[in-house]
């Protein structure tokens, strides 16, 4: 299996002009940097003798956010981070956890039985079981004279 898409973080918010910066840092109130950004979880993709596994890393995001699909041959994964809501008044200092989307797609190999495939999440892993198809075995055609 090969990755098809290839997506780099991107943040999709400005965060503030230096004016507001100034003004913030003389009155006191000290800005939230917050930003909405797109993020690539990390895979870990194998094969055994019944199937093929996809492990993704996706902490933070409910499992109820994630969408796995199948077009064809292609498995896709995509899903959202809420963003926290914050009380007002509160003052951060420092504020490195953001919300964001992430999408990625994988072509599968024909072998793959897309009717059966199993999704899982557990401690911020989603797991991916792609079991593959029964070989069919050999059958035997009679040939008819004419």
């Amino acid at each position: 299996m090969k990755a098809l898409t290839k997506r780099t973080a991107q943040p999709t918010k400005a965060v503030s002009t230096p004016q507001d910066l100034i003004t913030s840092l003389l009155t006191g109130n000290f800005p939230t940097l917050e930003a909405e950004t797109q993020f690539l979880p990390e895979v870990d993709i194998s094969e055994t003798k019944r199937s093929f596994e996809i492990r993704a890393n996706v902490p933070g995001v409910d499992p109820k956010k994630i969408n796995v699909e199948v077009n064809d041959t292609t498995l896709s994964l995509s899903g959202e981070t809420e963003k926290e809501e914050r009380e007002e008044g509160e003052n951060f200092y420092r504020v490195e956890r953001s919300s964001g989307s992430f999408y990625r797609s994988f072509e599968l190999p024909n072998t793959a039985d897309f009717d059966k495939i199993k999704c899982t999440a557990k401690n911020g892993v989603l797991s991916i079981s792609i079991p593959k198809k029964e070989k069919s075995k050999g059958k035997k055609i009679a040939v008819k004279a004419e």
